[in-house]
């Protein structure tokens, strides 16, 4: 019995692997696409590499979860483009809670977070509030 239980755990652990990989190159290009459709300035189509370096740069910058998504600072949607230093490692929830929000529209207490430990989100939080 044990060993059939590897066997489904390692078949499970390549799976799972792949399906990553194939998740990776459709967000990149799903990301391209909305970029493209808001306008949005690429320098470049960000690379499956960069986007995976985001995400394993450490952990979610809005709460301190561990990091399984990508969010765009500035979203696309509001003018942010798709580039390298528009892109922090975030959790599933912090992700889709903020979406195509500015980050003085959204939790208060989670960009506080984020402008405590990483300087894009600083630098990002600083510019939309000193007007």
């Amino acid at each position: 019995m044990r060993l059939d239980a590897r066997v489904i755990t390692k078949s499970q652990n390549r799976i799972r692997i792949e399906t990553e990989i194939g998740q990776d190159a459709t967000r990149r290009a799903h990301n391209a696409k909305r970029a493209r459709a808001y306008g949005a300035k690429i320098c470049g189509p960000v690379a499956v590499g960069i986007y995976r370096k985001v995400v394993t740069s450490g952990p979610c910058v809005y709460c301190g979860s561990f990091a399984t998504r990508v969010d765009h600072i500035l979203p696309l949607s509001r003018g942010g483009n798709e580039v390298e230093s528009n892109l922090v490692p975030a959790c599933a929830l912090c992700n889709e809670s903020k979406g195509a929000k500015l980050l003085t529209e959204w939790i208060a207490s989670r960009v506080s977070y984020g402008v405590t430990i990483n300087s894009k989100v600083a630098t990002e939080y600083a510019r939309l509030t000193e007007k």
